[in-house]
């Protein structure tokens, strides 16, 4: 998730980066009964500012997930009220303008739980997003490898542009593992100005 912000710092040059991730335990006894996914959306925000280190970064990024999975049960709906209540009804244009960015880590590695006489496998669904400036970015973890799945309305991203992305996230991957103590403006990637 850093990894990612730091990207979309190259991409837009804001130090205030926000993405919204699924958030999908079940932390109440009472909801194990029911069949499908609960999920919520949280907001991840990252306050970019002073050219921080990769590695401070990190620690950024850390807190703000633990503190939005710290309440998890407050509805993302909320929010919006909250927000309507703030602006007295009149939500800024540009909230609506805002490109989302979806963010998932998945991990594949662990079996999963056998049902009887039921055989379980993943299905790919079908990218339709009521957002024309959508991205969605999952991290899957399977045995031995990470693998990347970005979704995007083809109506609004030409493929080259997203593979320029892909690539110099894949790019920027290899070096801050090879350096995690590099100051985020010291990073350069082709095709991200």
């Amino acid at each position: 998730l850093a990894a990612l912000k730091t990207l979309l710092y190259h991409y837009t040059h804001k130090e205030h980066i926000g993405v919204f991730t699924p958030y999908a335990n079940r932390v109440r006894p009472e909801v194990n009964s029911i069949i499908g996914w609960i999920a919520n959306f949280h907001v991840l925000g990252t306050n970019l500012t002073g050219n921080p280190r990769f590695s401070e970064l990190l620690i950024r990024v850390r807190e703000s997930v633990l503190g939005a999975y710290a309440h998890q049960e407050v509805p993302s709906s909320l929010l919006f009220v909250a927000l309507l209540q703030h602006f007295e009804g009149q939500l800024p244009k540009r909230l609506f303008e805002i490109p989302t960015i979806n963010f998932g880590l998945f991990d594949r590695t662990r079996q999963q739980p056998p049902i009887d006489e039921l055989e379980v496998s993943p299905v790919e669904l079908l990218f339709n997003s009521a957002d024309p400036a959508s991205l969605e970015f999952a991290i899957i973890e399977e045995t031995g490898a990470l693998n990347i799945d970005l979704r995007y309305p083809v109506d609004s991203f030409d493929v080259k542009d997203i593979q320029s992305m892909l690539q110099n996230f894949l790019e920027f991957l290899t070096v801050i593992v090879a350096d995690p103590e590099t100051k985020l403006l010291d990073f350069s990637l082709p095709g991200s100005a």
